[in-house]
């Protein structure tokens, strides 16, 4: 199955990365699928790791086009650089190191830049609570909020894509965990 859909233009190609789920597997990697006229073609494969790979937020910052996708397998928020959008990708840097962060999600704004993502607390859920980072650069170093957890509620702790501008204001879509995990 796909899931986690980010859309993402550069130039004349407009493409959508996707988690690509193969149930033989038991582990996704990050495809795309580029517009082709009114329709997207099919995705294929454009990033594997030995670990599962999912929410592929892509971003333009510094001249270059960067990807944050989840990566709770190697136990870091791990930094990747298109080296050719959109099929070719390169391992940056670990921003977050020896964390267990579930669809972190950036945010430019104030200055600085903040990282939202929820944080399995031990054996808990990965759904539930919400954490926030920030750096005055890119690749860090990244900073806990002091605050952080900053929200512990399933219902609406986990992000569900981008931060979108609405007028004056942010939003930041959710999951909502209380049916279990993608239930709504």
């Amino acid at each position: 199955f796909y899931a986690d859909p980010f859309v993402f233009s550069h130039g004349d190609t407009t493409a959508l990365l996707v988690e690509d789920y193969p149930h033989a597997t038991g582990k996704a990697v990050i495809s795309v699928a580029t517009l082709n006229g009114r329709s997207f073609n099919t995705p294929r494969p454009v990033l594997e790791e030995p670990f599962h790979l999912s929410y592929p937020q892509v971003f333009a910052r510094d001249g270059e086009i960067w990807m944050i996708p989840e990566s709770v397998g190697a136990r870091s928020v791990l930094l990747y650089r298109a080296q050719r959008f959109p099929d070719r990708w390169v391992r940056e840097a670990p921003l977050i190191p020896d964390r267990e962060l579930s669809d972190a999600t950036l945010l430019d704004h104030g200055g600085r830049l903040w990282l939202f993502a929820t944080d399995r607390d031990g054996e808990g859920s990965t759904s539930d609570t919400l954490v926030v980072y920030w750096a005055e650069r890119l690749t860090g170093p990244w900073t806990p909020h002091r605050q952080n957890p900053i929200r512990i509620d399933r219902r609406s702790a986990r992000p569900g894509g981008g931060f979108v501008r609405a007028g004056e204001g942010l939003v930041l879509p959710v999951q909502d965990g209380t049916l279990g995990y993608g239930g709504g």
